[in-house]
């Protein structure tokens, strides 16, 4: 699906499974990077570092789905606001970066 005309966006429950994969990589992701540093300087360095590569990932997955390039970083925010929302619904902290 190359053609713009083809994408008709990201479905509720697609979104939903993006941004709780999204949500356990952060996890993740902080949990090696507070392993690998224990100054917290270093530990945010190396957490956006690795949130990066995840927002990368989210990026190619849209992609997949045939989304048009001009798109994806607006779709990716999406995601991440999504997941952030999300986090707050559930009664989690949803404050700080995603």
């Amino acid at each position: 699906m190359t053609n713009s005309e083809e994408w008709q966006g990201i479905t509720p429950g697609k979104m939903a499974e993006m941004a709780d994969r999204y949500e356990a990589a952060c996890l993740i992701a902080m949990q090696r990077a507070r392993q690998i540093e224990t100054d917290d300087a270093k530990f945010a360095a190396r957490f956006r570092e690795m949130r990066d590569g995840i927002w990368a990932s989210v990026a190619q997955e849209l992609r997949d789905l045939g989304c048009p390039e001009k798109d994806v970083a607006g779709k990716v925010a999406d995601v991440v606001n999504f997941a952030v929302r999300k986090r707050g619904l559930e009664g989690l902290p949803a404050t700080g970066q995603a």
